[in-house]
Order: structure tokens, then sequence, then C-alpha cells
């Protein structure tokens, strides 16, 4: 019989919400039993409530962490200005974590959480689902098998829509990123490029994005990836480019 294992969410109404539903994640799961939901905003809590049948619901994740004896939490809020804080309280009460991507806004915090994460013998998966989409599964098994040769270099293309550009490359990006490793490995070394309206960029034209997800920069992104496969990667974001919905 499988373990049963006790899950819970933390959102953030109004303030990047419930990410792309990842309190509605365990749904499915037959060994995973909902508890809780945690949510500072009274109507998307008792919302959240409603959807995942959490019998409990909290105003403070703290004090569900508290509360409750969790073997996993989803940290769903889109905007990253709390996700480090949020993750780091989940491993400490004991929990793994499944974190909205992007995890952090910087490199720093992100090492910080995968050091505490190792230190505590907890794991954080981040919702970079692309790559169990099925045909990426069977793409891979035909790859793997030889039956469509070897990967010589990956291509990959942002929407390249009104955030096209260091944006794009943030929020959908990564998705980019985690399928090029998926099937090529760990990058030795890597290159990029990146321009406003045609010139290089400067520190002054570091801003804010349309959401909170850190400091982007660039209508125009273009990166080389060697990987310690052989394989030689592409990435290339333009803001505004025709046909956008269908470029990523």
């Amino acid at each position: 019989m499988a373990e049963q294992y006790r899950a819970a969410a933390i959102g953030r109404t109004g303030a990047g919400n419930y990410g792309h539903g990842l309190h509605i994640a365990y749904d499915s799961i037959d060994n995973v039993d909902f508890i809780a939901v945690a949510d500072a905003d009274e109507a998307g809590r008792e919302q959240a409530r409603e959807q995942t049948g959490a019998p409990r619901a909290y105003a403070d994740f703290r004090d569900m962490l508290a509360a409750e004896t969790l073997d996993l939490v989803s940290v769903c809020p889109r905007w990253t200005d709390c996700h480090l804080e949020m993750v780091i309280a989940c491993l400490e009460s004991g929990a793994h974590v499944y974190c909205e991507k992007p995890m952090t806004w910087n490199l720093a915090d992100g090492d910080v959480i995968v050091s505490r994460a190792e230190a505590l013998g907890r794991k954080v998966a981040v919702a970079h689902q692309a790559v169990y989409l099925p045909r990426i599964q069977q793409l891979r098994v035909l790859l793997r098998e030889g039956r469509i040769g070897q990967v010589q270099q990956i291509h990959a293309h942002g929407k390249q829509d009104r955030r096209g550009g260091g944006e794009d490359m943030i929020t959908l990006g990564i998705h980019l990123f985690n399928m090029m490793r998926y099937f090529a490995g760990d990058v030795s070394w890597m290159s990029g490029h990146v321009t406003v309206d045609g010139r290089e960029l400067e520190v002054g034209d570091v801003g804010e994005a349309t959401e909170p997800v850190g400091p982007v920069a660039g209508d125009c992104v273009e990166a080389y990836y060697a990987f310690d496969s052989g394989v030689a990667g592409f990435f290339d974001s333009r803001r505004d480019q025709a046909g956008s919905s269908q470029r990523y």
C-alpha cells in the first residue's frame, strides 16, 4: 500500500494568487490528503478551501506550518518576492516544497533555498511541468532508443509578446531552459547579449517587470549554451513579434 502524504498550500490573493493552480495539483493523487490552505485574504482563502476541500484554512502561513504536520506544501504565488521566506519556512517545518516558477528572482536566493533544503534533507520541486507533457516524454524515449538520431542543437524561443526580452526570459524562458537541460544535460558555459531599442544594455535600463518577478532589462535577449554533452543550445526573445502567441 502506498504511503499516505499530508499536503497544504500557501496562496496570496491579489499578490500572485495561487499561481497556475498549484493548490489543486494534488486533486488526482490518491495517496495525498489535502489538509489546509493559508492565505491572508479572507475571500481568497475561503475560495481555495472550497476548491481543494481542505478541512482547515489559516490567515497566516506560519500558523498553518506550526499547527499542522505536513509532508508537502505548495508555495503557490506567481510573484517571487515572497518565495524565499515561504519556502524556507516550509522546509524548516519539515515539509518538502512544490514552488511556483520562477523559484526566486535572483541566484543568491536560489542558493539559499538549495543549501537549506540539502541541510534539512528536504526536497524542493519547481513547477516546470513542461518536461512531463506526453509528447516531451515520448520524444525523450525516441532519442534514448536512438530511433531519431542524436541531438546536436536545441533552439528555444520565448513567447516574444509585449514581455519580449528580459521578462519573457524569466517568466517563460525558464520552462525552455529546464527542457533544454532535460534533453542535453548540464551547461558547461554560456554567453549572452541583451539590447534595448537596438543599442547595448546600460545599468539605467534595468526596471521592474509587469509583475513582481524581479528586475528585468532588455527587449532583445540572445544566448548561447555549450552543454557538457556536446549539444549547442540557443535562446532568443524579442519584444512584440508578429504571431507571438505561436512562437513559444
